[in-house]
């Protein structure tokens, strides 16, 4: 078999032996001293391992911020605001301007306000503008009194930053005013309670007076003028004129208070007449704890009669006056029948008069 030219060539070419020629390992293969299936699973493990992270990267990548798409809002956000606020649209903010813009957002907003309402209103109002005026003149780097494109957004984040001082201001104001109302109103609850407190003890002082009044022994000491142990009707009469004196009584209401008082010593008379056992026309300590009983009884009988008589003269005037409002609904009902009837008489006449002329 002959060979040919290009084979014989080729073989001084090569300059080696025509000995089995093996493949050179490919990268990272030279390293791995292990079996050949072994090699295949280790690197299909790696394989995965690597499709795994490159999916946790994936995931973390949708997570993350987008500080260009921010600054892109930013910059939105300063265009919107010049374009506003720029009147004379020559790409610069004056102070005036500034001014008039915040005015165009409050408008509308002080219509329904009156008074000390209206006062803090424009009272706030004119502090925001003092504030502006103040955050217009650090932003203004170039001091011509007019804000670029260039200083807007430090403006603007200045401003945002007051805003919020204030807000953070207002609520530390409330919270101090809630905390003085909360004060003012413990303390207005502390002055009630002392008020209740000595009106309670004034309530009991007087009720330990009227035991000791009710008291037979502390009772026959002051209605015991002559001391002689014993109290006479005139005695007794004299310690009711002493509890029922009727200062400052005039008229209408003295005479009352004197009616009142009569018929008051005129039970008594009956109840000492009665607790008078041995009809010595004198009370002694023994009878004297039975007529004082006999007395509290009267004297409740007494207040339950003048409950009853003020009930019912307030039903007496409510009946009185509702009387008086059927009275008047009557009258005007009479004066609308009186108009009707004159104004029916008033038709007929005018009727008969057309047909007069009708008949001319």
């Amino acid at each position: 078999m002959e060979n040919t030219g290009h084979e014989e060539e080729g073989e001084d070419d090569v300059g080696f032996d025509s000995k089995e020629v093996k493949p050179l390992p490919l990268e990272g293969e030279a390293d791995l001293d292990v079996d050949d299936d072994m090699s295949l699973e280790l690197l299909a493990e790696g394989d995965s391992d690597d499709g795994e992270n490159d999916a946790d990267d994936d995931e973390e990548g949708e997570g993350e911020v987008d500080f260009d798409d921010k600054d892109d809002d930013t910059d939105e956000d300063t265009e919107s605001f010049m374009k506003e606020t720029d009147s004379n649209q020559d790409g610069m903010i004056s102070l005036l301007e500034l001014h008039q813009h915040a005015d165009h957002e409050l408008a509308g907003l002080d219509e329904h306000l009156e008074g000390d309402e209206l006062a803090d209103f424009q009272k706030d109002t004119a502090e925001d503008k003092s504030r502006m005026a103040k955050v217009f003149a650090e932003a203004d780097l170039d001091k011509n009194s007019l804000i670029d494109g260039k200083e807007l957004p430090a403006m603007l984040k200045a401003m945002d930053t007051a805003d919020a001082d204030e807000a953070d201001e207002g609520e530390a104001a409330e919270d101090r005013e809630d905390a003085k109302d909360a004060e003012d109103a413990d303390q207005e609850d502390a002055l009630e309670e002392k008020e209740e407190k000595e009106l309670e003890e004034k309530e009991d002082a007087d009720d330990e007076e009227d035991d000791a009044d009710e008291d037979p022994e502390s009772f026959m000491k002051e209605a015991d003028i002559n001391k002689d142990g014993m109290i006479s009707l005139s005695e007794l009469q004299q310690h009711a004129d002493q509890d029922f004196l009727g200062e400052g009584l005039e008229g209408k209401e003295l005479a009352a208070f004197q009616h009142d008082t009569a018929e008051l010593k005129s039970r008594m008379a009956a109840i000492f007449a009665k607790a008078d056992l041995d009809k010595n026309s004198l009370v002694d300590a023994t009878e004297l704890p039975a007529m004082l009983k006999v007395m509290d009884a009267a004297d409740a009988d007494m207040a339950e009669d003048g409950e009853d008589a003020v009930e019912e003269d307030a039903g007496e005037e409510g009946a009185e006056e509702e009387g008086e409002g059927e009275e008047e609904e009557d009258e005007e009902e009479e004066k609308e029948e009186e108009k009707e009837e004159g104004d029916s008489i008033a038709e007929q006449d005018e009727r008969k008069q057309g047909g007069k002329h009708t008949l001319v």
